[in-house]
């Protein structure tokens, strides 16, 4: 599985690819795409590719990790010529087939792409109650590679019929196939597309639920995950705490902690220090009024303990 990333941004120009794009003709089969594959960093069989094209108030850059067997005639070797190569490949998908020329060498090729949208595709959009897509949003599907069996699966856990622009956001932020499918298996069958979206913009994951899960954390809300991702709840955090005698603390005073600077760090210098498993929201405390270990070191120097309430007035009255 080739990690993916995309970014999809309106940009004035494409300066990155130095070329003069025309403008998108609203027809099937007129959309021109710019194309450029990269190989000089991947491992071998795999590329980096990177499309644009104009839309009607901006122009698109996409660009994710492919195996070059996906561009049906492009091969490493024609990549790696010494000179500039003629080249012409095919990326065929469910929602539609780009047919690129251009030339490459050094590892390294660029051109023109057009793009043929999927008939049968666009009718089975219609057919399930997507509605009608446009060119430039098949066009979106298939850079994102939207396939039916992703419709299939949304219509398997019973997802409410999304329209097609739902479609488009679904496959931009990057919720795939695999991915729907590891919710699903974790317990999360959000019942509607838009949720699926917010839970993946935020970095919530079948890997972090299930770390989560290993911690004791279980049967919790789409917004409970998220609030805790959101908040820095890490898995090494959670497994650090359960190191140090806290686990199974409440998910609200999980993000608690966080959000008060509380770090695994803090409270093994105080587990080592001799105060150990102390109450979470006296933890909070100390961080609020600036009381590090090395102050409370520093206080009981002369040999006696100091109570930390005595510690936490001491620090607020200016004790260095």
């Amino acid at each position: 599985m080739i990690p993916r990333t995309t970014s999809r941004r309106a940009l004035g120009a494409l300066a990155a690819f130095s070329l003069s794009l025309a403008p998108l003709i609203a027809r099937a089969e007129g959309i021109e795409v710019q194309w450029q594959v990269d190989a000089k960093q991947t491992p071998v069989g795999e590329a980096q590719l990177t499309l644009a094209y104009i839309r009607p108030h901006g122009s698109d850059v996409t660009g994710r990790g492919v195996q070059l067997s996906e561009l049906q005639g492009l091969t490493r070797a024609q990549l790696d010529a010494p000179q500039a190569t003629a080249v012409r490949f095919r990326l065929a998908r469910d929602a539609g087939t780009l047919t690129c020329d251009g030339s490459a060498e050094h590892l390294h090729g660029s051109g023109v792409c057009q793009f043929a949208p999927n008939a049968s595709f666009a009718q089975l959009l219609r057919a399930r109650g997507a509605g009608e897509a446009s060119p430039e949003q098949m066009l979106d599907m298939t850079l994102d590679d939207l396939n039916v069996a992703m419709l299939d699966e949304l219509r398997r856990e019973h997802y409410a019929q999304a329209g097609v622009a739902q479609l488009v956001r679904v496959a931009q932020h990057g919720v795939s196939l695999s991915w729907l499918q590891g919710m699903d298996a974790a317990g999360y069958r959000l019942g509607d597309v838009d949720a699926l979206v917010r839970l993946r913009d935020h970095g919530v994951g079948p890997r972090y639920v299930a770390d989560l899960k290993a911690s004791g954390y279980r049967n919790l809300t789409a917004d409970e995950l998220i609030h805790l991702r959101d908040h820095g709840v890490s898995t090494g955090f959670l497994k650090a705490l359960g190191e140090l005698g806290y686990a199974g603390l409440p998910a609200e005073q999980l993000a608690k902690l966080r959000d008060h600077g509380v770090s695994e760090g803090f409270i093994r210098e105080l587990d080592q220090a001799g105060y150990r498993r102390l109450p979470a929201e006296q933890l909070i405390r100390l961080r609020d009024h600036g009381v590090t270990v090395g102050y409370i070191e520093k206080v009981n120097s002369t040999g006696q303990r100091v109570d930390l309430d005595d510690v936490i007035r001491m620090r607020d009255r200016g004790g260095h």
